[in-house]
């Protein structure tokens, strides 16, 4: 008979991609999705730049308006494997929250440390850790909070904008 169970997991996720995380000073804004120049999708938990007034693209290398928030909050539009798929993509037009300063949970590219710095990807927004190398820029005053990454996956980050 195999055994009961063979890897247990010690520590358990705490949330899920563009949550916020923590009470405290936080800072999210509405902006209205614009990335169809871009051909990258609309995705809660990336980084979004301004492209014009009121309008955001996500990567871009303009102003840094923040990282999106709140998956619970939009309307379920489906992806391609079906129209009632689990996604965090949202359509361009829609309306997006985002976070500038605060505390929430985004996908990390690699392993990282507390107090690690941030930087995104311009083309595509996700967020990796380290000095921005080419093709990325910083993230203002981000960084990994409260516990190590061993890999890439779910992390808590602080932005003190």
């Amino acid at each position: 008979m195999p055994p009961f169970q063979s890897v247990v997991r010690d520590d358990q996720a705490t949330g899920i991609v563009g949550e916020i995380s923590n009470e405290g000073p936080q800072r999210v804004q509405p902006w209205i999705l614009d990335s169809s120049g871009s051909g990258e999708s609309n995705l809660i938990g990336l980084v979004y730049t301004k492209i014009s007034d009121g309008k955001v693209t996500v990567g871009g290398s303009g102003a840094f308006i923040g990282i999106m928030v709140q998956p619970k909050e939009h309307a379920l539009q489906g992806a391609a494997a079906g129209t009632l798929a689990a996604t965090l993509e949202l359509q361009d037009e829609d309306n997006g929250d985002f976070l500038d300063m605060g505390i929430m949970f985004v996908n990390l590219t690699e392993a990282g440390n507390v107090g690690d710095v941030l930087n995104y990807n311009t083309t595509t927004g996700v967020i990796g850790v380290g000095a921005a190398g080419g093709g990325e820029l910083a993230i203002p005053n981000a960084k990994i909070y409260k516990e190590d990454i061993p890999g890439a996956g779910l992390a808590m980050i602080q932005l003190t904008n």
